[in-house]
């Protein structure tokens, strides 16, 4: 595999249930042409004793792509403590502006800083969005969501460009970053039959985000968390 390197930053992600994954960082410390050795994974700054033979998934984290693929461990080392992993012939490759973008509900809590802008028409006709200006958050749902960026329903429209914090909540681990508006408009497209009238009637508005200055680990969660849900929708037949 051409892309790895020396010190490169990967990502294990181990499956303890149907729901559950668990995200641990490592680095590659060695590899051939049929195997790799990466150092011993850690999770929340924990070593995770991961057993030889057994199932994992590897995020190999590059400046312009995301490569994933599915492998096994095959030995372990003591001295450092590290784990050998056998390199597959297929993998996948993620383009950073070609990130998988799927549908999907995650929630989010949108944090408001003092100098965001929003537009003032919202401000003075929707009583909720003047609630939200003066709490500085609000509580809501994701419409889809990739590598790049989320697009999420709100009761205020954003000027283009304003950057915003974010809480998005995954199955596996919760990241917090900041997220640039790329553009913000009444719900025209979204049916009331995909959500809840609660969620309908509420949020009027959606609003596309970009990812900025987002962790590498936690873009690479992202991209695993849209890889599968992509698998279950095809194997429903939805896409």
């Amino acid at each position: 595999m051409e892309f790895l390197k020396l010190n490169q930053k990967v990502q294990v992600v181990l499956e303890e249930n149907e729901i559950i994954t668990k995200s641990c960082l490592s680095q590659i410390m060695d590899y051939d042409s049929s195997s790799m050795l990466i150092a011993e994974p850690q999770y929340r700054s924990q070593p995770v004793d991961i057993p030889v033979g057994a199932v994992i998934e590897v995020l190999v984290i590059d400046s312009k792509c995301v490569y994933s693929f599915n492998t096994s461990v095959i030995g372990k080392q003591k001295a450092p403590p590290s784990l050998w992993l056998s390199l597959p012939e297929t993998y996948r490759r993620v383009q950073r502006r070609e990130y998988v973008r799927v549908n999907m509900k995650l929630p989010a809590v949108i944090n408001l800083k003092a100098e965001t802008e929003i537009e003032s028409d919202c401000l003075t006709a929707n009583i909720l969005a003047e609630k939200v200006y003066q709490d500085g958050y609000y509580s809501t749902t994701s419409i889809d969501v990739s590598g790049g960026g989320i697009k999420i329903f709100g009761p205020v429209q954003f000027q283009p460009d304003t950057i915003i914090s974010i809480i998005l909540r995954l199955p596996m681990k919760e990241i917090i970053t900041n997220a640039k508006v790329v553009r913000s408009e009444l719900n025209t497209k979204i049916s009331e039959k995909e959500f809840s009238p609660d969620e309908f009637a509420r949020f009027n508005y959606i609003t596309a985000l970009c990812f900025h200055e987002i962790e590498d680990t936690d873009r690479s969660t992202v991209i695993q968390l849209c890889f599968k849900r992509q698998l279950e929708l095809r194997q429903r037949g939805i896409v």
